[in-house]
């Protein structure tokens, strides 16, 4: 694959498979694990729907999401999701550098996340959220896929029902495209920064009949002159509750300095979504805001996600 450029910050021409897809994700995780929440946007031009999700969470207060998967692909270049009773923008203000992400309008709020995966119900919520990605590290590319990662730092404000949180806190972005099927693999993929200003992003894919993927970076401090290191291999052990969400981890790294960096995870707040597919499959998409605790006993936060599908390979039975 030729390396990334300012244009892949955009949309790409789709192949034929009708899971061809295109994404751009957004976190952010409060450094005291009081607020934080996630943006994604998907694009299926093949099967002429996107998917947008928005998930605020908050350890004391019910979780507050958008998930619609019924709504059209945007015309032309630009990323912006007009749904009537929402609306959202995704913008590159420089490549590689500033991204902003607006999202006004009506949402949902459920006091059980785990309601996500049988349909529990819901009540209205009013959102409003105004936030800029600000990169830290320059940009990480996959090997086996195209896709990047950037690990940055998230700054601008977050207004449920007119309650307003000033957010500046870390984050992560990714951007990715390629065919994408939710329901053949199982993945761990995780992110976080600690106080110290060190950073991580790690992901474990386990493929269908055998053989995993694994990728991911460490970089010694946010902003600092050194860049991102890529890791020599990465392994994931979770304790899981009865609705396949991790309420704890243990990841460790291997590092080209043949030392492994291991690194405990604590869930703070869950926001899965149940995935559908058009044969009536579901995968449960488990995302948990994680406390992350490193062996040296340095603390941060961040987010971590296991994608469960029918059939999963790595899909070990609830703790």
């Amino acid at each position: 694959m030729s390396p990334i450029t300012a244009a892949d910050e955009g949309r790409h021409s789709s192949g034929p498979e009708a899971l061809w897809g295109e994404s751009w994700y957004f976190d952010f995780a409060a450094a005291d694990g009081s607020y934080g929440g996630y943006v994604r946007l998907g694009l299926y031009p093949n099967r002429g729907v996107a998917w947008f999700w928005l998930a605020l969470v908050d350890p004391d207060r019910p979780l507050v999401f958008i998930r619609d998967h019924a709504v059209p692909v945007p015309d032309g270049d630009a990323l912006v999701i007009d749904a009537g009773v929402y609306r959202a923008e995704l913008r590159a203000d420089a490549a590689f550098e500033r991204w902003s992400v607006v999202v006004r309008g009506g949402a949902r709020s459920r006091p059980d996340p785990a309601g996500a995966f049988t349909g529990t119900p819901t009540t209205p919520a009013a959102v409003d959220v105004r936030l800029e990605w600000a990169a830290v590290a320059e940009p990480f590319e996959y090997s086996l896929t195209t896709r990047y990662e950037q690990t940055s730092h998230v700054t601008g404000s977050v207004t449920v029902d007119g309650r307003v949180v000033a957010v500046d806190a870390p984050g992560q972005r990714d951007h990715s495209w390629g065919v994408r099927d939710w329901w053949d693999r199982s993945w761990c993929w995780s992110a976080g920064t600690f106080a110290d200003g060190r950073a991580f992003h790690l992901l474990n894919t386990v493929f269908p009949g055998g053989g995993s993927y694994s990728t991911g970076y460490t970089v010694p401090e946010v902003g600092g002159p050194e860049a991102w290191t890529e890791v020599t291999s990465v392994s994931v052990a979770t304790t899981l509750d009865a609705d396949l969400q991790a309420d704890a981890a243990e990841l460790t790294c291997g590092t080209k300095a043949g030392d492994d960096v291991v690194i405990s995870a604590t869930a703070i707040a869950h926001a899965p979504v149940l995935l559908v597919a058009d044969d009536g499959r579901e995968s449960r998409f488990a995302r948990t805001m994680m406390r992350y605790v490193r062996a040296d006993g340095v603390a941060g936060t961040g987010w971590l996600e296991c994608n469960w599908p029918p059939a999963s390979p790595a899909g070990p039975e609830p703790a």
